[in-house]
């Protein structure tokens, strides 16, 4: 673990735990995550150009689909075959996390681990486009339920979180470029920043119920530790013998877009469903610690 690391997970964590602890002076943050997700992918941004983009998938038709499929289908479906077996109460809720798309911090997360940051902004894109069509599919299949996620919404919503931010970086480049090497300066700090507040404005909305039935905390937490553990660690055994893809995939597949999930869940499943998906973020950032040592063997074995 760096430095940069510690300083990362010990603020968000801290964020995280503020915002439940304290609800009523973190609800100021609330309207606020999406912007701050934007805000973090700018500055990830500043360094890939659209062009990266598209090359860092050229020539590698084979691994993109076998991620796609591995992520958007196979590991959904383990896991909530897993869950059957060991936490049956939480078999949707591993569902719902399994088969959301890739999240807008993967990128961000790549480049410190010194991964493709490029290829791990294209999994968003696709995994993106594809949730619509495989969620709702899982769900129906799996647990007899139907869900309705709009192909459309979640479109706009790709291009407002990611398309904005990608196009502000790449027009700062041209028309502002003196503002680049600041930024590259300040980028990190600025990181922890946007992610802190997004933390607290998350969790502020999670407080009073926690407050008022801290019990739920134990399976709730539990089972998201269980999914973290499956998420990021399963394909760094799977790909243990490419570096560079076990590093990927494991990324893209540990940090989902569990805010999109929250929503969901909120809107169409049950408390159980949201807030597990919350909650997701403790074992999330507490991965991270593990992941860099295993990011560190694989790249020296």
């Amino acid at each position: 673990m760096t430095r940069n690391d510690w300083i990362m997970v010990t603020a968000c964590l801290g964020a995280l735990a503020a915002g439940l602890l304290f609800p009523g002076q973190t609800a100021i943050f609330a309207p606020f995550p999406k912007a701050c997700m934007m805000g973090v992918l700018f500055f990830n941004f500043l360094d890939i150009r659209p062009s990266e983009v598209v090359g860092s998938i050229r020539g590698k038709g084979p691994r993109t689909c076998g991620f796609l499929l591995f992520k958007m289908l196979l590991l959904p479906a383990l896991a909530w075959g897993i869950c059957r077996l060991v936490l049956p109460g939480y078999a949707l809720s591993a569902l719902l996390l399994g088969g959301m798309s890739c999240g807008v911090a993967g990128p961000v997360f790549a480049a410190m681990y010194g991964v493709s940051a490029a290829f791990a902004t294209a999994l968003v894109l696709f995994t993106s486009l594809l949730v619509p069509l495989t969620l709702p599919l899982l769900v129906k299949a799996l647990a007899g339920l139907s869900l309705n996620v709009s192909l459309w919404e979640m479109i706009r919503l790709l291009a407002e979180v990611v398309l904005i931010p990608f196009a502000a970086a790449e027009a700062a480049r041209r028309f502002l470029p003196i503002l680049i090497e600041p930024c590259r300066k300040y980028r990190f700090s600025a990181v922890v920043l946007l992610f802190v507040i997004t933390n607290m404005g998350i969790f502020s909305g999670y407080g009073e119920t926690v407050a008022t039935h801290p019990e739920i905390l134990t399976g709730t937490v539990g089972a998201a530790s269980l999914l973290a553990l499956l998420f990021f660690f399963l394909p760094l055994f799977i790909y243990r013998k490419d570096p560079d893809t076990a590093l990927n995939t494991a990324l893209g597949c540990g940090i989902m877009n569990n805010a999109i999930a929250v929503i969901f869940a909120a809107e169409q499943l049950g408390p159980t469903e949201a807030l597990t998906a919350a909650l997701y973020a403790i074992p999330y950032f507490l991965c991270l610690i593990p992941l860099r040592f295993a990011a560190r063997t694989l790249t020296h074995s």
